[in-house]
């Protein structure tokens, strides 16, 4: 059997860039079998995915994969730790080889580096007294993660230069981050793909994972860009120009691709449209009180008194989360919580990894491969899901809460479906 090649993925809709990347892993790897471990029905930035994780694993599986399993709810709607985090335990328990990401920079080395110093653990030491200290500010994790890698850096340039000692016991890349200063570009923790994968290569060391980082540098638009680049679109560009007029994306996808989704929007499967919820999330939130809402995964600082005012003072829910969002809460991040609260999902369900995948997609290619990874046993692979019942108690009750989504998710289809939907559902062979 040749080696894999794992990707996380959303393929919201699979488009050229995402042809050219499974392209490029194999022009790079040679013989390889990929596998996308690819978002189920809800994506990270908190909203339905524009197609259903079964068309859009189908589309994949034509258009290059071998193998397309999921990357089930709430992980796949979570912020970039946990879903990297989730990501990596899956392709670590298939048995990847390799863990193949899109990249701004294409630098692996700096990401190696920048990554070594995210998880030293004198640095995480600052970064949470940072994070702790700038809590009351209005700006984002993230903003303040860049910012103290930064300081921090100068700092250890600054000691350098005064001929301090730098070699602390728990700072023991200090020397050769200085040494090498040149060859790294501390700049790429502020790109959106670089950014996911310096999470990829963390949770990678995190749980002590033997699969090997491969960036490969992204071609044309970028991951928030709306606009064409190179002949290249991103897919929120993509899902935002099939707004006006469906057949203009045509030229951004391959065509079996834009044949599979053009399937999809005219038997009514696509796209899905969170505002037919409007009023059950308005509802939610405007019913239930502040205190009870605390419970909920990453309702931190205080948002749940906000949401509930924020709510009760919205119409809709284009109007709620504009209202809701803030430098620290972005459109994204409230989206997120809103998903978490209406599912019941806890800050405790983020923490555990992922004890199951699905099977979405495969070729035959892909089919010979799963029969190997059922065998090692490392990860609950389920093909039926309504077979989900058969499984240890922690697969079902993290099983249960991707139902929960799907329930959301199926009120949103362009022909609504009763809640049990995808417990129906099998995987697309190709």
């Amino acid at each position: 059997m040749p080696k894999i090649a794992a990707i996380i993925c959303e393929y919201n809709p699979f488009h050229l860039g995402h042809e050219y990347q499974i392209k490029e892993i194999r022009r790079q790897l040679g013989d390889i079998c990929v596998v996308g471990i690819m978002s189920g029905n809800v994506t990270q930035r908190g909203e339905f995915a524009f197609a259903d994780k079964y068309i859009r694993a189908e589309a994949a599986v034509y258009c290059g994969a071998d193998l397309i399993l999921e990357l089930p709810y709430p992980y796949s709607c979570a912020s970039a730790e946990y879903f990297s985090s989730a990501g990596v335990k899956i392709a670590d328990s298939i048995g990847a080889d390799y863990l193949c990401f899109g990249s701004e920079s294409g630098d692996i080395y700096s990401l190696e580096k920048i990554s070594e110093i995210l998880n030293d653990s004198e640095f995480i030491k600052i970064l949470s007294y940072e994070a702790l200290r700038r809590e009351n500010e209005n700006r984002g994790y993230a903003e303040i993660r860049s910012d103290t890698l930064k300081k921090y850096i100068k700092q250890l340039y600054s000691k350098k230069n005064h001929g301090e000692n730098i070699n602390t016991k728990n700072n023991i890349y200090s020397r050769e981050i200085c040494e090498n200063s040149m060859h790294i570009d501390f700049d790429i923790i502020d790109k959106s793909n670089d950014i996911l994968a310096l999470e990829y290569m963390s949770a990678i060391k995190r749980q002590k994972s033997s699969l090997i980082p491969v960036a490969v540098k992204r071609k044309g638009a970028g991951y928030n860009d709306s606009d064409e680049t190179e002949g290249y679109m991103s897919a929120s560009g993509i899902r935002l120009l099939s707004e006006n007029n469906f057949k203009l994306i045509r030229k951004f996808m391959p065509d079996k691709s834009y044949e599979v989704f053009e399937g999809a929007v005219k038997n009514k499967k696509a796209p899905v449209d969170e505002r037919y919820i409007d009023s059950a999330v308005l509802s939610f939130f405007r019913l239930n009180l502040p205190e009870n809402l605390s419970e909920y995964a990453e309702m931190t600082g205080g948002i749940e008194y906000r949401l509930a005012e924020c709510a009760s003072k919205s119409i809709s829910v284009e109007e709620f989360y504009e209202r809701a969002a803030t430098k620290r809460y972005t459109n994204a991040k409230i989206r997120r919580i809103i998903k978490f609260a209406m599912t019941g999902v806890r800050q405790s369900d983020l923490k555990k990894l992922p004890e199951y995948t699905v099977v979405l997609a495969a070729n035959e290619r892909g089919r010979a491969l799963l029969k190997q990874i059922k065998k090692t046993e490392k990860i609950t692979v389920i093909t039926k899901p309504s077979s989900y019942r058969d499984y240890s108690d922690i697969v079902k009750t993290q099983f249960e809460l991707s139902l929960q989504a799907d329930a959301l998710f199926t009120l949103c289809l362009p022909e609504r479906k009763p809640a049990g939907e995808y417990l129906r559902k099998t995987p697309i062979i190709i």
